[in-house]
């Protein structure tokens, strides 16, 4: 997924990294209580723990042939054999249910998102005549599927540190404040931190990004950044665990690296690195503390029943909030027209976009889009 995201932002200069990005859908069957792995962290999509109602069929089965008999006073022996043996056969088709309905937990949908990579242009988009900014646009057009989500993550590409300390873009990035109040009314619950980006702003940048998010919205998980270390695997923590109803899923994120910036010597525990030794610890602890735990790996225990993926196209015009991002299966040739990425990458097209996609993902993109 990494490598294909990275693929897509190169292909198509500094606007489309922001939303030629990929909404993954994914559906999993399994158990309350039942251990899993999803073989990639990276996937957008939906756990699916499926629910069937079993009990209540089978009863009003047993219930709707038992009313059909009429009473024959010859037969009353034969039907006394027959009650009892019917009355035996739903004992057993209940208490079959019974277990089945305990087992059995609810569909839950999970949405990821990545990257939210914001060059100059992008933030300059999103620049509002007092100086303040605000995001929204960003995700005017898939706001809707992200927050209809049970859980929404969305990889963070660069660092929330605050005007502050400067906004900026490549090569070393830093957003605003205000950033963190659209993913949030987007209806991400769960920000990925680690990034190559995370120490752009060094220090100073990293602290104010995870203060802000612990003191103005504690209810949002944020992962792979950490100003204490209280909360670092690497420092005895444990995974983070979300709870959802009658499910807990362990999500881990880490990143190759900072760009070659060094972490604070003090705070070697600050970003999330792919320490091979420190991830198989905490896939070990993830096993025993969650039910699935969302990881890159290979040998992933899930069953996976149904998935999906629905690339994004980023659009740009000029003025504020003039960068938003599509759906590939609404974007029109209309849009397209309409597009200015064109005056800095002429190769644009809708047909290429499609053309990428199938060589990707064949046919499985065009079988994910929602039915009419």
């Amino acid at each position: 997924m990494k490598r294909l995201q990275r693929r897509l932002c190169k292909t198509h200069s500094y606007y489309r990294a922001i939303g030629l990005g990929i909404l993954m859908i994914a559906l999993f069957s399994g158990c309350a209580g039942t251990k899993g792995t999803l073989s990639d962290g990276t996937l957008q999509g939906s756990l699916s723990v499926e629910s069937t109602d079993v009990m209540s069929r089978k009863t009003a089965s047993a219930s709707a042939e038992s009313g059909q008999k009429e009473s024959d006073p010859a037969d009353a022996g034969l039907e006394n054999a027959e009650g009892k043996s019917a009355q035996g056969q739903a004992e057993n088709a209940l208490s079959e249910s019974e277990e089945e309905a305990a087992g059995a937990g609810t569909e839950y949908r999970i949405v990821m998102v990545g990257d939210v990579l914001l060059h100059t242009p992008v933030e300059e988009s999103c620049r509002k005549p007092d100086g303040s900014y605000d995001y929204d646009s960003l995700f005017t057009h898939t706001k809707d599927e992200i927050s209809a989500a049970d859980l929404a993550l969305v990889n963070q590409e660069v660092i929330i540190g605050g005007s502050e300390l400067g906004i900026s873009g490549y090569p070393c990035f830093n957003a605003d404040f205000s950033l963190c109040d659209t993913l949030v009314r987007t209806g991400f619950n769960v920000i990925c931190h680690a990034t190559n980006h995370a120490m752009d702003k060094g220090r100073a940048g990293l602290i104010s990004c995870a203060q802000h998010w612990r003191e103005q919205y504690l209810q949002v998980t944020v992962l792979g950044i950490h100003d204490t270390p209280d909360t670092a695997t690497a420092c005895g923590a444990d995974p983070v665990i979300i709870d959802l109803p009658e499910l807990r899923i362990a999500v881990l994120n880490y990143t190759y690296g900072t760009n070659g910036i060094a972490l604070p010597k003090d705070m070697p525990y600050a970003v999330d690195l792919l320490n091979e030794g420190q991830v198989a610890e905490d896939l070990c602890r993830a096993e025993e503390l969650a039910d699935f735990t969302i990881a890159k790996n290979d040998a992933g225990e899930a069953e996976i029943t149904d998935y999906g993926v629905r690339p994004l196209v980023s659009h740009v015009t000029a003025g504020l909030g003039g960068v938003t991002t599509y759906f590939l299966e609404d974007y029109s040739k209309e849009l397209e027209a309409a597009n200015e990425i064109t005056l800095q990458d002429p190769d644009f097209s809708l047909e290429y976009c499609i053309n990428l996609c199938d060589s990707v993902w064949g046919e499985l993109w065009r079988k994910s889009m929602p039915l009419e």
